[in-house]
């Protein structure tokens, strides 16, 4: 470590701490760190798993029905979580009431990150907003396999679970906004 690591590690840990007596409140990343980077870093050093939702006031998580048909594990009722940095931040800032259409999302077999959505969404300022980021003791959560039998790296708790903390979230804050690709939308649903 140098001493520039250092100290992120310690106002890290600092987070960390804040985030374990938070009890479901908001805690503070500190400004010189992407909030990515802090979430890759929890993931990393800590049991947990996150959750991303527009919804800023959720104090219990509860099963819900996700009716994903694409894939066997998506249509468990069930709280969803990865132990991933960057997808629960784009899950977040999808304005439930101002987006509208479908949206793909995840990471490429080369391991990049892949997001595309409706031109018309990505160019309506009502398509995203604050949201937040729910840090989930990955205790009651078990990682899913998919279709052919692989480790998804999405997990799933099949009871309620009440969030450690969260950590606020804005388009500012998702590092693939400009990447995103897009697509008009036309008779068949998708061009």
């Amino acid at each position: 470590f140098d001493s520039l690591e250092l100290e992120r590690y310690r106002k890290y840990e600092n987070v960390w701490v804040s985030l374990q007596s938070a009890d479901g409140d908001f805690v503070e990343v500190p400004k010189e760190y992407p909030k990515h980077d802090f979430l890759r870093w929890l993931l990393e050093n800590k049991n947990v798993v996150l959750h991303g939702s527009n919804n800023k006031e959720i104090d219990s998580l509860e099963p819900r029905a996700a009716n994903c048909e694409e894939k066997e594990s998506g249509n468990q009722t069930a709280i969803y979580g990865v132990k991933d940095p960057i997808l629960p931040i784009f899950y977040a800032i999808k304005d439930k009431d101002g987006f509208k259409g479908m949206a793909v999302s995840g990471t490429t077999s080369d391991g990049k990150y892949e997001f595309e959505i409706e031109q018309a969404m990505h160019d309506n300022n009502q398509a995203f907003s604050d949201g937040a980021v729910y840090v989930l003791d990955a205790e009651s959560f078990t990682e899913q396999r998919d279709d052919h039998g692989d480790l998804s790296g999405e997990f799933v708790s099949l009871e309620p679970v009440k969030p450690l903390g969260k950590i606020m979230v804005s388009k500012d804050d998702f590092p693939y906004f400009s990447e995103m690709k897009v697509y008009k939308k036309g008779a068949d649903g998708k061009q």
